[in-house]
Parts: structure tokens; C-alpha cells; sequence
């Protein structure tokens, strides 16, 4: 895929990176169990990575759950694995964070370097004390789900602050839509989801100085 991508002048290849930890989602380990486990997958990744550096190309891993790098934690013990290989980044989604509790904004300020490619995806919370946030693996749209895929706009992510903090560390990569919403018709959705996003992304301030005066409109 790497090889394709540079043939095609594309720069950043996303992937998803799997995890020797998958089937342990809630399961506490030792420290040492979490390094030899990325240690793993930093290994079996090496000749992709060594192509990267050696063709001017980028991978960026999406943040998800069941992935080696799903959270903060995960996110800075992958960089210190990799030894801040610099071709190495992240996919940012908002709403993989958003339904683990996390606020998604935290993660853009806290790896501004290494955000190399934005997916535009929204989710939606319905814990009533019934609902799991694990979800049991029920399908998409079953009333137990403790959350659910959303066409953006119509979750919980709060885009403007998400969009902020992605103007503040020049995010200059493009946006690209992930629609999985089970309760809205694709093709509407399509629609729905790409007149969302050009609303939302606005340009930040130029040359803003606080001696600047106010302008009324």
C-alpha cells in the first residue's frame, strides 16, 4: 500500500495497527505486559516503517479501541516504542475517543505533531444504567447498544471546540467522512454529512492582536 501511495503522489497512508492485546479490552496488565505487547507490534510493523522513512511517506494509525494505541496512554507508550520515528503518526477520530469518555480535544493538544490525517465521525451516548458501553457486541442500531454511530452532526462530539484545536496546531491535512449511522438513509446521509463539514470548517483568525479594534457588523 505504501509503495501504491508513493506511486500515486499520495503522502500519508492510514491504517489500522491490530493488537496482541485485543482480546484483553478490560483486562488490567503490568506495565511489562503492555511494553512487550507494543514492543510486538513495533516489530512486526518495522519493515512498513523502514519503507516510510526511506520513500518520504507517512502512516498514521487510526485511535480506536481494539487497535494497540486507543487512548492517551497507549497513544504515548506506542511514540516511546517507536522512538519518535517521525514518518509515524495518528488517524484523529473524535468519536473512537468520545464514547471511551475521553475528551478528544486532550488528544489534539496533546500529539499536535503527529496528527497526519482527521476522519470525520460522530457517536451518540444512551447509558441508562441497562446499556453497556462495551455493547456485548449487539449489532448497530439495537436498542441495548450504549452507543451508536452518528452521521456528524447529529452526536455528541463537540466539533466547534474539535475544530479549534485543529486550526490551533495547523492541522493542514484533509478531512474525510467515516458515515456508519444505521438509523438515516446513506444517500441522504452523504449529503447531510458533506454540507456539515464544509460549515464547520472554518478558517482560523489571521494576524489577530489584542490592539486590534473591535469591528461591529
Amino acid at each position: 500500500t505504501v509503495r501504491v501511495a508513493q506511486t500515486l503522489g499520495v503522502e500519508t497512508v492510514t491504517t489500522i495497527s491490530g493488537s496482541p492485546l485485543a482480546g484483553f479490552l478490560s483486562t488490567p496488565l503490568s506495565q511489562s505486559e503492555l511494553e512487550e505487547a507494543m514492543e510486538i507490534v513495533v516489530h512486526r510493523w518495522q519493515p512498513v516503517f523502514d519503507l516510510c522513512r526511506s520513500s518520504g511517506s507517512r502512516l498514521a494509525f487510526e485511535v480506536q479501541p481494539g487497535q494497540s494505541t486507543h487512548d492517551l496512554a497507549s497513544a504515548e507508550l506506542f511514540q516511546r516504542s517507536l522512538n519518535d520515528q517521525e514518518e509515524i503518526g495518528f488517524t484523529f477520530n473524535a468519536a473512537n475517543l468520545f464514547w471511551q469518555g475521553l475528551d478528544p480535544v486532550e488528544f489534539l493538544q496533546s500529539f499536535s505533531s503527529r496528527i497526519f490525517h482527521v476522519r470525520i465521525q460522530d457517536v451518540s451516548l444512551n447509558l441508562n444504567g441497562q446499556r453497556s458501553l462495551l455493547c456485548g457486541h449487539l449489532p448497530e442500531s439495537d436498542s441495548r447498544r450504549g452507543w451508536e454511530p452518528r452521521c456528524p452532526g447529529h452526536g455528541g462530539v463537540d466539533w466547534e471546540n474539535v475544530i479549534r484545536a485543529l486550526n490551533t496546531i495547523d492541522y493542514q491535512g484533509p478531512f474525510s467522512i467515516e458515515w456508519a449511522d444505521a438509523g438515516m438513509d446513506r444517500d441522504f446521509g452523504a449529503e447531510e454529512a458533506l454540507r456539515f463539514v464544509q460549515r464547520l470548517d472554518f478558517e482560523p483568525a489571521q494576524n489577530f492582536h489584542d490592539d486590534q479594534p473591535f469591528h461591529e457588523a
